[in-house]
């Protein structure tokens, strides 16, 4: 996408006693040019929380957000657009 995208992902840590703790965690899309391919930040969030808590199941996890941000034009577009 060439952009940079942000994922956050809200969990329900059940190890914090009777109801458990919501708990945020943040990543990003990685893009490489190898052909493996990118990680797209949704799943890099998901990683991310289960790397932290690897007792984390599917229940637990509540929502995920995700933004997109556009990267502005570089200035030599700026300049042949006018």
């Amino acid at each position: 996408t060439k952009k940079p995208v942000l994922a956050v992902l809200l969990v329900n840590d059940p190890s914090q006693g009777e109801g458990g703790r919501l708990v945020m965690y943040r990543g990003t899309n990685m893009e490489v040019s190898m052909p493996t391919g990118s990680l797209c930040a949704e799943r890099n969030v998901i990683g991310t929380a289960l790397a932290s808590d690897p007792g984390l199941r599917r229940e637990d996890l509540r929502m995920v957000a995700v933004l997109a941000v556009p990267l502005p034009a570089a200035p030599e577009e700026k300049k042949s657009a006018t």
